[in-house]
């Protein structure tokens, strides 16, 4: 079990013992939302995105937009960061890091964003009340 902190920090926790983590990590600023797979996090924080492998912090980058949401996909080799920026931040994760590879407009403050459990799609919603669903291949609708 993972966990973020309005102390700019990250806690790993094991679920079957019952008890509080001792793993903990500091990021960079204050988290709005983590999501994981595959043995990779991302933490999407007001000023920066953040990637762990298992409880290693692999990759940190400062971002110009403020994230709102997050997603890895089930592979966890890329991820979506949704934004108050009006777009979804599509980001590829190779070697524990984040590499931007497109941005998409949307009506809205991207306020949330899932893959698809086989990864082929990614539903966002927005502040617009649009709920757009993408292809992973090419991103297109």
């Amino acid at each position: 079990m993972i966990s973020a902190s309005m102390d700019d920090s990250v806690r790993f926790n094991d679920a079957s013992s019952h008890e509080y983590g001792t793993s903990c990590s500091k990021v960079e600023s204050l988290p709005v939302g983590m999501s994981s797979n595959a043995g990779t996090t991302v933490v999407a924080c007001v000023n920066h995105v953040e990637v762990f492998s298992g409880e290693n912090k692999t990759d940190s980058q400062s971002v110009s937009y403020t994230p709102a949401s997050v997603a890895v996909s089930p592979d966890g080799s890329s991820c979506a960061v949704g934004g108050k920026d009006n777009k979804v931040h599509i980001y590829s994760i190779s070697g524990g890091k984040l590499t931007e590879t497109k941005a998409i407009d949307m009506k809205g403050e991207t306020s949330c964003v899932a893959y698809s459990p086989c990864g082929g799609f990614l539903a966002t919603g927005d502040s617009a009340r649009a709920v757009r669903v993408y292809e992973t291949g090419n991103y297109d609708l």
